[in-house]
């Protein structure tokens, strides 16, 4: 089974990704920014006999830069103060303000350098170069003309900025959300490792059991892995089966020979790693529905790596369970489905089946 790969990173290897996004978006806004002030030149008539002596490339250069300014001061101020705060009549008159300014400014400019209207320059564009234009009138044609070329230009500067900064938003709403659903599965997650963790060293306590102090050692150091680590992004995969195999063991010691269990592990090798207590709900899920000290009970679990693939399954036969314990604890195995929605999107694939006395879960997830 062929799975898309998107790694994912710890919290160290995600900032030092935002990091190197960051760089990587600067470089890209400044090759951005050069190849727009390039235009003019690029787009030269070709009759000229030297572009770079030429007053209006100069001036469309000029033209071009103040538009680069209008996207950043749209992207990064009137649009996140204006428009978000739903200032729109504020928000319109500052653009037209910039627009006025981005299209008249260079335009003055070359005006007071040239005073006599017929040295205007004559450079075709989309809509024509006018070679002899006299009197106020012929300036105030002038201006008109060179507000038109440069109208599409800033139009589209201001709505790519106005796209971007949309889109920059509604990504980082996304990304909050996700954050806030799953610190409030973790919330949910961790009473209820410790409620049903408790009931197995209680259940040993009952029983006077030799084993009692080393299951609440062995309870101290899920706790501590709990608290440590469960905030992370991604753990480790030797942590995770660590505490995996400490959550089997403290579950044997408390059904001693009722229990017949099983498990393989293999391929696992260092520096893969996995969000933190993903698994653990379906093992849970496997003891609560497939144990019954009166009972035949069995659980098979088998966790295999292949590559960057990450192959678990489990199957517990179903057996005879308290009504009030299903309800007290049935949370687990839905929550880590939400957070498998979440985590890994389209990174995992999982199969629940139930054939005649069987339960079994496959789950395959796509690791870094």
């Amino acid at each position: 089974m062929v799975l898309n790969n998107f790694p994912l990173h710890p919290l160290g290897g995600l900032a030092q990704m935002e990091k190197k996004n960051k760089v990587t978006q600067v470089l890209l806004h400044v090759l951005a920014c050069l190849a727009f002030l390039c235009l003019p030149i690029l787009t030269a008539p070709p009759d000229l006999d030297n572009v770079f002596s030429d007053w209006q490339t100069y001036r469309e250069i000029f033209t071009f830069a103040l538009i680069i300014i209008f996207f950043y001061v749209n992207y990064y101020y009137l649009i996140p103060r204006f428009y978000f705060n739903k200032k729109y009549v504020v928000f319109t008159l500052s653009v037209l303000v910039c627009f006025i300014v981005v299209t008249t400014l260079p335009n003055l400019i070359n005006i007071s350098r040239n005073q006599h209207p017929e040295h205007f320059p004559t450079r075709g564009g989309p809509f024509g170069g006018h070679p002899h234009i006299h009197g106020h009138h012929g300036i105030i044609h002038f201006l008109f003309v060179r507000g038109l070329h440069h109208l599409v230009e800033f139009m589209t500067i201001f709505f790519l900025s106005l796209m971007m900064k949309i889109n920059t938003r509604y990504k980082a709403v996304s990304k909050e959300k996700i954050t806030s659903e799953l610190s409030y599965l973790k919330a949910q997650i961790n009473p209820h490792f410790l409620f049903n963790t408790l009931n197995s060293i209680y259940s040993l306590a009952v029983k006077r059991s030799e084993k009692t102090p080393d299951a609440i050692v062995a309870l101290s150091g899920m706790m501590r892995y709990v608290l440590n680590e469960a905030n992370n992004d991604l753990v480790p995969l030797e942590k995770e089966l660590d505490y995996i195999k400490s959550y089997i063991d403290l579950q044997t010691n408390r059904f001693g020979n009722t229990l017949d269990l099983s498990l393989n592990i293999n391929g696992i090798e260092p520096g893969h790693e996995i969000a933190p207590l993903i698994l653990i709900s379906f093992i849970e899920n496997a003891f609560k529905y497939g144990v019954n000290p009166e009972e035949s009970s069995k659980i098979s679990i088998e966790i295999n790596l292949h590559g960057n693939e990450l192959m678990f399954r489990i199957t517990n036969n179903i057996v005879s369970v308290r009504t009030d314990e299903v309800e007290q604890t049935g949370i687990g195995l839905e929550n880590t489905q939400a957070r498998l929605q979440l985590l890994y999107p389209a990174r995992h694939n999982i199969a629940i089946t139930q054939h005649d006395n069987e339960y079994t879960v496959l789950l395959i997830l796509k690791l870094k």
